[in-house]
């Protein structure tokens, strides 16, 4: 009887264990460093490794939101960010967070905004 119990403590465990690590989240993110004013900024936020992950995106710390000049197109495998009609003021740390119900990872890219765009 205490095998049996033992057996299932561990079981238990494994397969906790092996469920964790199958749902562990991996990034990477994708697009140009340096973007021309007036011009898109695209960045790709890719799931290599994990499950039911759900994407924010985030610029020097705050998380954005769809709005004027922000898309966001998020599927299962991943998430685009668009910023339309760059200035300088688009220029910045961005970040793509990638989590379900075990794990996160963060990922970043420093995007330059180059020159003024004239009219």
């Amino acid at each position: 009887m205490v095998f049996i119990v033992i057996l299932l403590i561990c079981s238990t465990f494994l397969h906790g264990l092996f469920a964790a690590s199958s749902e562990m989240v991996q990034l990477t993110i994708q697009g140009l460093h340096r973007v021309k004013s007036g011009r898109s900024l695209v960045l790709t936020c890719t799931l290599l490794e994990g499950k039911d992950v759900s994407f924010s995106w985030f610029k020097d710390g705050r998380m954005l939101k769809p709005g004027d000049k922000i898309t966001i197109v998020p599927t299962d495998e991943n998430s685009i960010l668009s910023v339309s009609k760059v200035s300088s003021q688009d220029s910045g740390m961005y970040a793509c967070l990638g989590s379900n119900r075990v794990a996160e990872e963060r990922v970043e890219r420093r995007v330059f905004v180059e020159g003024d765009h004239l009219f």
